[in-house]
């Protein structure tokens, strides 16, 4: 955002035609903060009875949302092998509509993946909807739905 503030400074300052700064989304407002999971739970498309509650066995998963509308998803679990815990970093661009949001990852790139969001409170969130997860930790992503509860700082 810094970069767009001294851009919109110098194209001010050559004397062109002046220049709003686009404004916050407000759609993204209630979504501003740093969530924590109470409840990060997938669910196997390919087979029903195979779910991972990754808060259940330890992990987290935090979500922080700026007004821009750009977020970082940390997701950590310990894997049951030898590979000890499992950090995966998301960051990318959040968008709002009619009871969506949908995610944009941009560091890793990857697919938008969009969920039915449901304000329990102002500040308890509940998102639903299809994701991927890798349940063999065989670094091949497969089909899930999530439910994910999280709770504001």
């Amino acid at each position: 955002m810094a970069v767009g503030v001294l851009a919109a400074a110098a194209i001010g300052a050559c004397g062109g035609s002046t220049t709003e700064l686009p404004t916050d989304p407000p759609e993204i407002e209630p979504f501003v903060g740093t969530w924590d999971a109470e409840v990060f739970r997938v669910r196997s498309d390919a087979d029903t009875t195979i779910v991972a509650d990754l808060i259940d066995i330890g992990g987290d998963f935090t979500l922080n949302v700026q007004p821009s509308g750009q977020y970082t998803a940390q997701l950590s679990f310990t894997a049951t092998d030898s590979l000890g815990i499992q950090p995966f970093v998301e960051i990318g661009e959040m968008s709002v509509t009619e009871g969506f949001v949908t995610l944009r990852p941009t560091v890793p790139p990857g697919s938008p993946a969009s969920s039915a969001f449901t304000f329990v409170r102002e500040d308890f969130l509940r998102l639903e909807g299809p994701t991927e997860f890798d349940f063999n930790l065989d670094e091949e992503p497969d089909p899930a739905q999530l439910l994910a509860e999280l709770q504001r700082r």
